[in-house]
Protein backbone atom coordinates (compact mmCIF):
# COMPACT_ATOMS: atom_id res chain seq x y z
CA UNK A 1 0.00 0.00 0.00
CA UNK A 2 1.29 3.44 -0.83
CA UNK A 3 0.77 6.47 1.36
CA UNK A 4 2.12 9.99 1.68
CA UNK A 5 3.52 11.34 4.93
CA UNK A 6 4.49 14.88 5.85
CA UNK A 7 7.65 14.38 7.94
CA UNK A 8 9.38 17.42 9.46
CA UNK A 9 12.74 18.10 7.76
CA UNK A 10 14.84 17.52 10.88
CA UNK A 11 13.28 14.14 11.60
CA UNK A 12 13.50 13.10 7.96
CA UNK A 13 17.24 13.89 7.83
CA UNK A 14 17.91 11.93 11.04
CA UNK A 15 15.92 8.89 9.88
CA UNK A 16 17.52 8.97 6.42
CA UNK A 17 20.98 9.14 8.03
CA UNK A 18 20.22 6.22 10.38
CA UNK A 19 18.99 4.12 7.47
CA UNK A 20 22.16 4.94 5.51
CA UNK A 21 24.39 4.03 8.49
CA UNK A 22 22.63 0.65 8.68
CA UNK A 23 23.00 0.19 4.94
CA UNK A 24 19.25 -0.13 4.27
CA UNK A 25 16.72 1.89 2.34
CA UNK A 26 14.59 4.46 4.07
CA UNK A 27 11.52 2.38 3.22
CA UNK A 28 12.86 -0.80 4.84
CA UNK A 29 14.13 1.13 7.86
CA UNK A 30 10.70 2.69 8.45
CA UNK A 31 8.87 -0.62 7.95
CA UNK A 32 11.19 -2.32 10.46
CA UNK A 33 10.76 0.52 12.98
CA UNK A 34 6.98 0.41 12.67
CA UNK A 35 6.93 -3.39 12.98
CA UNK A 36 9.08 -3.26 16.13
CA UNK A 37 6.86 -0.58 17.66
CA UNK A 38 3.68 -2.53 16.92
CA UNK A 39 5.12 -5.72 18.40
CA UNK A 40 6.26 -3.87 21.52
CA UNK A 41 2.79 -2.33 21.95
CA UNK A 42 1.09 -5.74 21.62
CA UNK A 43 3.33 -7.21 24.33
CA UNK A 44 2.16 -4.67 26.90
CA UNK A 45 -0.02 -6.48 29.46
CA UNK A 46 -3.51 -5.10 29.90
CA UNK A 47 -4.34 -4.14 33.48
CA UNK A 48 -7.49 -3.10 35.22
CA UNK A 49 -7.55 -0.05 37.44
CA UNK A 50 -6.79 -0.69 41.10
CA UNK A 51 -8.02 1.07 44.16
CA UNK A 52 -11.38 2.64 44.91
CA UNK A 53 -13.61 3.32 41.92
CA UNK A 54 -15.04 6.48 43.35
CA UNK A 55 -13.94 9.95 44.33
CA UNK A 56 -14.78 11.70 47.55
CA UNK A 57 -17.13 14.08 45.76
CA UNK A 58 -19.39 11.54 44.07
CA UNK A 59 -19.18 7.85 43.13
CA UNK A 60 -18.46 6.80 39.54
CA UNK A 61 -21.23 4.21 39.69
CA UNK A 62 -24.29 3.67 41.80
CA UNK A 63 -25.10 -0.03 41.27
CA UNK A 64 -23.22 -3.23 40.57
CA UNK A 65 -24.77 -3.22 37.10
CA UNK A 66 -23.27 0.23 36.43
CA UNK A 67 -19.87 -1.03 37.59
CA UNK A 68 -20.18 -4.08 35.33
CA UNK A 69 -20.98 -1.84 32.35
CA UNK A 70 -17.98 0.39 33.09
CA UNK A 71 -15.63 -2.61 33.35
CA UNK A 72 -16.98 -4.11 30.11
CA UNK A 73 -16.40 -0.80 28.30
CA UNK A 74 -12.83 -0.66 29.62
CA UNK A 75 -12.20 -4.25 28.54
CA UNK A 76 -13.51 -3.52 25.04
CA UNK A 77 -11.30 -0.42 24.82
CA UNK A 78 -8.21 -2.32 25.99
CA UNK A 79 -8.76 -5.38 23.82
CA UNK A 80 -9.86 -3.49 20.72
Amino acid sequence: MRTTLDIPDGIYRRVKAKAAMKGVTLRSYLIDALRKDLNRTNDTPKQRLKGPLHSKQRPLFSTEEDLGNILEEEDRALLG
